[in-house]
């Protein structure tokens, strides 16, 4: 399956069943911090979530709005993500 990674606007090629995380970690991204989410085809999702189809995706940290309040919400509700 193709991802396109809007953070280094490039597109790879990864098997289905692949998680968020396996993918930021190859695609070797520097962030201004750790990744707290990702927003995949328009949806925030968890660095744990396995995909299975193709996808545009974009890693946010914590210094990010999206990334900021994701990671708010999971403090706040004890949980890894909360769907914004």
């Amino acid at each position: 399956m193709e991802i396109y990674c809007l953070n280094n606007k490039k597109t790879e090629s990864f098997d289905p069943g692949v998680s968020f995380e396996e993918i930021f970690n190859r695609l070797a991204l520097t962030l201004k911090g750790c990744p707290v989410c990702v927003c995949a085809n328009g949806k925030i999702m968890d660095m744990g979530a396995k995909v299975y189809e193709d996808c545009d995706v974009e890693f946010l940290d914590a210094t990010s709005s999206m990334g900021a309040r994701s990671y708010l919400l999971g403090l706040v509700f004890g949980t890894g993500i909360c769907a914004l």
